[in-house]
């Protein structure tokens, strides 16, 4: 009976509990493992989205470039009309360009201002391109070559028009127009470099839409995949748990009830697996009742034997009595 007694006590590495622990531990585990790969797929495509965008914004900030050229260019040939216009009422008779007409000095002042308003769409231009030298130093250059051209015409136009006043020498006027084309040639440059850019913006903007929306349905059938992969993983573990350890159970119960109903002969058929062992707690229940159906068997032998004997003395007796 005490050897009985040993080999039912339920082992800890059989035990129903640590295993339960262990499956659990696994299934965290691949849930653990699936988020990862689900944030592993977000951040590269997460990262291919930054890129496309960031591209998309260095794309506008090119178109926006590319407008204040446009508008620069507009004011450029407003001050050249003007320069004309300038041309018409100065007069180099004595060597220096004297104003004709009292309406001279206003003419003089919306030069200037013209001047002024080019001038203002060049700072923002340069602005802007700041913010592209580290992608494209060809800007910063272009940019350079607009500002160094009408830095010169507008020094030169300064002296033209002051010298009657200053003493100074007149700036030829040949000068003057060399110094507006090779700045209207400079700005021409710079819009040219533009409009090739501009050509890749739609491109780069319309590969940036079909990258977020690719990425979009990447993530979402990564997280299907990913989720109905732990479902099943889930149900397969469960259903293994339960269906090993339920089936044991079922033998002891129809056993127990046998011999609730009296039939002391049932013998229980118990057969160990993966998770219920011979040594987990209804492993050793199950050992306990076989057991105990074996020393039940053996005592209804002996009673029968004894029952026999019993018998076959009472009848002896009866024949000598005779």
């Amino acid at each position: 009976m005490e050897q009985d007694t040993n080999q039912n006590k339920v082992s800890k590495a059989d035990s129903i509990r640590v295993k339960l622990y262990w499956r659990m531990a696994v299934m965290l585990l691949v849930i653990i493992v699936g988020i990862l790969a689900m944030l592993a797929v977000i951040v590269t495509q997460g990262w291919s989205v930054y890129k496309r965008q960031s591209a998309w914004a260095l794309a506008s900030q090119k178109q926006a470039v590319w407008g204040l050229v446009n508008d620069a260019r507009f004011k450029l040939e407003e001050v050249s009309n003007m320069q004309t216009e300038l041309q018409v009422n100065l007069d180099p008779v004595f060597g220096s360009y004297i104003g004709a007409g009292s309406d001279f000095d206003q003419l003089k002042d919306r030069f200037g201002k013209n001047k002024g308003q080019f001038n203002a769409s060049l700072k923002e231009i340069e602005t802007q391109i700041k913010a592209l030298r580290g992608t494209n130093g060809d800007f910063a250059k272009l940019g350079a070559a607009v500002r160094r051209d009408f830095n010169q015409y507008d020094r030169d136009t300064n002296k033209l028009l002051n010298a009657g006043d200053s003493g100074e020498d007149a700036v030829p006027y040949e000068q003057i127009e060399q110094d507006m084309v090779r700045t209207k040639k400079s700005l021409s440059a710079l819009k040219a470099r533009l409009d090739q850019e501009r050509k890749a913006m739609g491109e780069v903007k319309a590969l940036t839409i079909e990258d977020m929306a690719r990425t979009l349905s990447i993530l979402v059938g990564v997280i299907v995949v990913v989720i109905a992969a732990l479902i099943l993983i889930s149900m397969f573990m469960i259903q293994n748990f339960t269906a090993n350890m339920i089936k044991p159970l079922h033998e002891s119960v129809r056993h127990a009830r046998a011999l609730a109903a009296g039939d002391l002969t049932r013998k229980l058929n118990f057969q160990p697996n993966r998770i219920i062992t011979e040594n987990s707690e209804i492993g050793s229940l199950c050992l306990s009742l076989q057991s105990m159906s074996e020393h039940l068997n053996a005592m209804l032998r002996q009673v029968d034997g004894s029952t026999q004997r019993v018998n076959l003395t009472s009848k002896e007796i009866r024949t000598s009595s005779r």
